[in-house]
């Protein structure tokens, strides 16, 4: 998609953002009586909340950090129907998530739609700190958030993992002495029934903890097997959390985090519209939901663990975060999607992760800031253990296991200082070291365990690869008014590479690196009512981790020369009335290869597109206009609170591959919730809500091979009720 393309969609998407917004206001003005400025600003009844952040891993004012931060309260998540990693982009502008069972987050155009364990997410996720290295690992939500940080582009100094595509920080809340809670119990169409509980109180003088769980199923599936005529995409979750929080003393405390979780989801494959399994000729587009041949059925088990230690010492603080986890699947699909059983595949995923970090921070900062760290990562991930392919078209004899193992390796140091040049004008530099070494061990083998050859190498296989990469990160501030904060940032992200592990005799992939640029303002406006922030960014992408699905071999990973990206993030909020708060996002995105030799792609009867060089041709996964629109309104009454909201998020098309077909439709995902709630300190509640109610046909999980283009959708209309009660 052209440039001239981008700027026609993204002025048609501000005049829609300017009209919607322009519209609430008049509405909600005739609506609502408004105070002025002035006796708003004396009583404080209309001004927007101070936010508070970890973006540098220090609790800092958001609009003092020179950072692309969007941040989402667990309230507002509830209510816009952004629970989880999947439906983050709802509230998220130039964010977008893939994935059936497992979720990948691409931001600004950087990320890696894959299901394999051992490739790490482009865009890291953490809980309170700890890096959850599994895309299996992702799907739970939990009904303890405080709020979710999304920090947008490469993070290579402060956060453990070196990534490409920015962090995602969910935050929960930590125990309380005084005992409280609520649990909640719902119910929504297709059967699903949901019901959560989170408890906190204390268990001694100096000791709190926590239990948070949830458990939803669906009973009635979205579509159908047309081969078997036994109903696809169901789910069924059951998640519980718990923190232990220990302070003998001010200066020191313990946190023990402790989590389990089983996610189940049964869906299918189905043809995109217009393509053609060349399997049998057949089988084509049966309806969103509907597919052909075996069920998609997949299961992720995880349990983790994690201990941190924070002491204030005389003039510093340390801080000290151990973790374990443990996270296994299973997957069986069919391979050819095709109602005779020609290949399929059972697969069979473990791995378990160990990561310390250390880290120390001056306290009461004056002209100085600074914190420097180390953090050891070691992983061992049977990403296929074994992964069983048989069939009439598996070779030979119709049957193989594969067995793919990686073990990684790596240790880091870090710091970061940011020191005042001159009054309100700051900079911040910041350096990483890492060393890393990975190493394989696959192969493959017969029903009697005897070894097979396969691309002309005979199993086992053996590789080695090691990483030592310098990261860094620089930025210039200066705070021209109180509430006025600009910024120039460079940084320079490193992702590791690894193994293909499905297909072991294949060839390492390298690892990814990206410099950004980045221009930005943060704003707070019309006395603390109005926050306006905005960035600009250009991206240049090298050694790009991409994949390739031939038939029946698994997906591929490889890595595709260089890209640029560039766009624009903008957020605002606005304290409208006493009762109404206005939000809304815009992010524009024109992501290009500049050199990508050899590139392919596949026609919707699966046949190869060879491209000499993608150069000019879109990067995947990078819709060039995103946003949201999003009202809230909250009402104390003698009869209760009222609260509610509606959000509107838009997606422009997208491509998945530099033949740039099949193009992925835009649309527009709409959430609403209504919710009363009794007066008093501990209420009982009930909330009306309502997703995707456009009941848009939204892609996730495609693909385009061999076998043509495939893939399956998100949910359709959702609805339900739900009943709180605070204790």
């Amino acid at each position: 998609m052209g440039g001239n393309m981008l700027h026609e969609r993204a002025a048609g998407w501000v005049h829609l953002l300017g009209s919607a917004s322009c519209a609430g206001l008049m509405a909600l003005a005739a609506a609502t009586p408004t105070l002025s400025a002035e006796s708003e600003s004396t009583t404080g009844a209309v001004t927007l909340e101070e936010v508070t952040v970890t973006a540098q891993r220090r609790e800092e004012n958001l609009q003092k950090v020179p950072i692309a931060v969007d941040i989402v309260s667990g309230d507002d998540a509830e209510l816009r129907g952004a629970t989880t990693i999947q439906t983050l982009s709802a509230t998220i502008p130039n964010l977008m998530s893939t994935g059936n069972f497992y979720s990948h987050a691409y931001i600004r155009g950087v990320g890696a739609n894959n299901g394999s364990p051992n490739n790490e997410p482009s865009a890291a996720t953490y809980i309170d700190g700890v890096y959850q290295p599994s895309s299996f690992a992702l799907f739970s939500s939990f009904n303890n958030i405080e709020r979710i940080e999304v920090l947008k582009g490469p993070q290579g100094t402060l956060f453990g993992r070196n990534t490409t595509g920015g962090v995602i920080q969910i935050v929960t809340a930590n125990p309380k002495q005084e005992f409280g809670g609520q649990m909640s119990a719902g119910y929504a169409n297709f059967a699903t029934v949901n019901s959560q509980l989170y408890a906190t109180g204390g268990l001694g003088a100096n000791l709190a903890a926590d239990l948070a769980v949830i458990y939803e199923n669906q009973g009635t599936g979205w579509g159908h097997n047309l081969t078997t005529g036994k109903e696809a995409y169901k789910h069924h979750n059951v998640a519980a959390r718990s923190k232990w929080l220990y302070t003998p003393s001010d200066a020191t405390k313990a946190t023990v985090s402790l989590d389990y979780s089983l996610f189940n989801f049964s869906a299918g494959l189905s043809m995109l519209p217009g393509s053609v399994n060349p399997a049998d000729s057949t089988v084509t587009y049966a309806g969103r939901f509907n597919f052909y041949g075996d069920q998609l059925v997949d299961s992720a088990e995880q349990y983790g663990a994690a201990v941190r230690l924070d002491h204030d010492f005389s003039r510093v603080h340390g801080a000290s975060i151990t973790s374990y986890r443990h996270v296994q699947g299973y997957e069986f699909h069919d391979n050819d999607r095709v109602p005779a059983r020609r290949s399929y595949i059972q697969a069979y995923n473990f791995a378990d992760y160990v990561m310390q970090e250390f880290q120390l921070s001056n306290l009461n900062p004056g002209r100085i800031t600074w914190l420097i760290g180390s953090f050891i990562y070691a992983n061992t991930v049977d990403g296929n253990d074994p992964r069983i392919e048989s069939g009439s078209t598996v070779t030979p004899g119709g049957y193989r296991e594969v067995y793919g193992k990686q073990f990684t390796r790596s240790y880091s140091v870090y710091g970061q200082a940011t020191g005042e040049l001159a009054a309100d004008t700051k900079l911040t530099l910041g350096l990483r070291y890492t060393t890393e070494e990975l190493k394989l061990s696959g192969r493959y083998q017969n029903a009697a365990g005897a070894l097979l050859t396969v691309g002309g190498l005979p199993s086992p296989y053996r590789d080695k690869l090691t990483f030592s990469p310098l990261t860094w990160r620089f930025a210039l501030d200066h705070q021209f008014t109180p509430d006025v904060l600009g910024y120039v940032s460079y940084n320079h992200g490193f992702k590791s590479g690894g193994f293909n592990l499905a297909t072991p005799e294949r060839t390492s992939f390298l690892p990814e690196k990206l410099d950004a640029y980045e221009l930005g303002v943060k704003s707070e406006i019309m006395d603390h009512r109005l926050r306006l922030n905005a960035a600009a960014f250009y991206y240049n992408y090298k050694d790009i981790q991409v994949i390739i699905v031939p038939g029946g071999a698994g997906q591929i990973f490889t890595n595709a020369a260089a890209a640029r990206n560039y766009g624009l993030d903008a957020n605002l909020e606005f304290a409208a009335t006493e009762h109404v708060t206005l939000a809304a996002g815009l992010g524009l995105l024109d992501a290009k290869y500049k050199d990508y030799p050899n590139a392919q792609g596949n026609a919707a009867n699966g046949a190869v597109i060879n491209i000499a060089n993608a150069s000019g041709r879109s990067l995947g996964f990078a819709p060039p206009v995103t946003g949201f629109v999003s009202a809230s309104y909250r009402k104390p009454t003698s009869a209760g609170v009222f609260s509610g909201n509606v959000n509107v998020a838009y997606n422009d098309r997208y491509f998945i591959n530099p033949a740039e077909v099949p193009v992925l439709p835009s649309y527009y995902a709409i959430s609403a919730a209504l919710e009363w709630r009794a007066n008093g300190d501990k209420p009982l509640g009930v909330r009306v809500w309502g997703r995707n109610l456009g009941n848009e046909y939204i892609s996730v999980g495609t693909t385009a091979s061999t076998g043509g283009w495939y893939g399956s959708y998100s949910a359709p209309r959702t609805y339900g009720v739900t009943l709180t009660k605070d204790f």
